[in-house]
């Protein structure tokens, strides 16, 4: 894949969307942790819609993003929060990061010292941040490349910091995106929904090896 237009960048997203996300295809999340995101999440063509819109002002956002290279962890701190603001662009009733406790689910539960409290998740943000630029910009080959890619969308989407108040799994696989794109690396072909949740739930480790050993996509 390349950032030539936001159009196929758009088709990308949307195909990854339709394979991944329960949200995405417009099912309600009946098992949601709280009450507060079961607030954020429409119904039928109204999230349909919504979702879609998003989804093209991400591509758009991706598109021109991806002309300015990281000179400095703030880029991607002002990168991974613009993402999520425009992924809950009137779907986030209540700002952009998670309101309640997170424990993991119910394949992976963090232990209470690994756990994010909602008052402590902007910090946390910022240290992701800041180390995952430090990561990528050691990186010495595509392989590493793709190993650390797989750790940052694990972070987001299902590990202890979860700092969103819903779509995380969208918003870590958008970020990753773009990180991608800024570093040259392989796109990788997730394959399906059970497939993938099935190594996320066996650790960041064991994730981020069998991240790396996914197809790539050709057009990368």
């Amino acid at each position: 894949m390349t950032a030539e237009t936001a159009a196929k960048i758009f088709e990308y997203l949307t195909s990854v969307d339709a394979t991944l996300s329960r949200t995405a295809i417009g099912n309600k999340v009946s098992t949601a942790a709280s009450p507060l995101k079961k607030k954020a999440l429409l119904s039928g063509n109204a999230l349909s819609s919504q979702l879609e819109n998003n989804r093209r002002l991400i591509a758009e956002y991706i598109e021109w993003r991806v002309t300015s290279p990281p000179k400095q962890e703030a880029d991607f701190l002002e990168s991974l929060l613009s993402m999520a603001g425009i992924t809950g662009l009137r779907l986030f009733p209540e700002g952009i990061f998670r309101l309640w406790p997170y424990v993991g689910s119910d394949s992976l539960v963090f232990p209470e010292p690994d756990q994010v409290a909602p008052h402590n998740i902007y910090g946390a943000v910022v240290d992701f941040c800041f180390r995952s630029y430090s990561e990528l910009n050691r990186a010495s080959d595509a392989d590493t490349l793709v190993k650390i890619l797989a750790g940052i969308e694990w972070d987001i989407a299902v590990g202890p910091i979860h700092p969103f108040y819903d779509a995380c799994g969208r918003i870590s696989r958008y970020y990753t995106t773009l990180l991608s794109l800024w570093y040259s690396a392989p796109i990788v072909d997730r394959g399906t929904r059970e497939g993938y949740f099935q190594d996320a739930n066996e650790g960041r480790e064991d994730f981020q090896r069998l991240f790396a050993a996914y197809p790539r996509l050709p057009c990368t």
